[in-house]
């Protein structure tokens, strides 16, 4: 459960600093990102290097990672690499998407909603009342169906 908990973390700490930008930018939050919005929210992203704070602490926490899944630890490190915080970028949702299920959870104190769409590229992660889609890379996809496991 510590490894959904981390990699769930993962989703809402990159959503928090999006959300911040949308207000330190002055912006409303719509449905779906404008590529202007986008690309400012992404260099928001990339200049607070949260993405790095994250990937610190996901490779901090390898051995209860490891634990909490039985995994071994080289397994978890690679499950954690796979997760390629560094590639995750706020993206629109493919216009021919269909959330597949949200999920409500917190981290690190924040009430947030993670929605999954059929199109396994995309997480969307609503709180502060801002809504903000990241696509994935192929890579951490798989590991998409943990979120399953908050309900």
């Amino acid at each position: 459960m510590k490894t959904i908990a981390r990699m769930l973390a993962v989703v809402v700490l990159i959503g928090i600093i999006g959300v911040a930008g949308i207000f330190l930018l002055g912006q409303q939050a719509a449905d779906s990102a404008s590529s202007l919005k986008s690309t400012a929210l992404n260099a928001l992203v990339d200049t607070t290097g949260i993405k790095d704070t994250v990937q610190s602490e996901l490779d901090a926490h390898l051995n209860e990672i490891a634990s909490a899944t039985g995994l071994s630890l080289s397994e978890a490190q690679e499950a954690v690499d796979a997760l390629d915080v560094a590639a995750w970028s706020i993206a629109d949702v493919p216009a021919g998407a269909s959330a597949t299920a949200t999920y409500s959870t917190a981290a690190a104190g924040i009430d947030a909603e993670v929605t999954l769409y059929d199109d396994p590229g995309y997480i969307t992660v609503e709180t502060y009342g801002q809504t903000l889609t990241f696509a994935v890379p192929e890579s951490a996809q798989d590991y998409a169906s943990l979120f399953a496991a908050l309900s």
